[in-house]
């Protein structure tokens, strides 16, 4: 019945850094529990061993590989969950534009990102890096009981914006001056 299966969509370059391995594992333990269809969108070197991993697993018709996409808030907007699983990550805007989008999130609690961008949990579940069990007990436990509000998700996008950060920034370099003409 594919009326209510859970679509995660997960959005970054195919490659190891990125773990997607460990998503797709972690998908293969949460659609036993819950029928769900993993759209992986992205290019990268690590395709190819993704889909045979993929195909070993008998997950054909559950994993999408959805190639390199151009615009992506289509795909946000029509998923009930966004999925990180990254061994470390430069920024992590990929998880700013699913906030934007207001879809929830699961994200492994790596380095630089995820935590300061999901206040430490408050706007997504972290989890450890590359911890299979967590990581699909965190995808079953947002999709069944803790979704939280789209708005919600929203409001903390826009902490990002760049003129907010700009301001930010220029009060950590500056603090005593004030941005007021005289």
């Amino acid at each position: 019945n594919s009326a209510n299966e859970k679509r995660i969509i997960s959005v970054g370059s195919l490659k190891k850094q990125k773990n997607h391995s460990l998503l797709i594992n972690a998908f293969a333990i949460v659609n036993k529990n819950l029928p769900s269809k993993l759209m992986i969108i992205g290019e990268g070197e690590e395709r190819k061993n993704l889909e045979n991993q993929v195909k070993i697993m008998n997950l054909e018709n559950q994993v999408i590989f959805a190639g390199f996409q151009k615009d992506i808030n289509p795909f946000y907007q029509t998923a009930d969950l966004f999925v990180l699983s990254s061994n470390y990550e430069g920024f992590g805007n990929v998880l700013l534009e699913a906030l934007i989008n207001g879809v929830n999130i699961v994200s492994t609690d790596c380095k630089s990102g995820p935590a300061e961008i999901l206040s430490d949990g408050k706007y997504g579940k972290l989890v450890p890096v590359n911890d299979v069990e967590a990581l699909a007990s965190g995808i079953i436990e947002v999709l069944k009981v803790s979704s939280i509000d789209q708005k919600i998700l929203q409001s903390r996008a826009h902490e990002f914006h760049p003129s907010k950060i700009a301001k930010n920034y220029l009060s950590l370099l500056f603090p005593t001056q004030k941005y007021v003409k005289k």
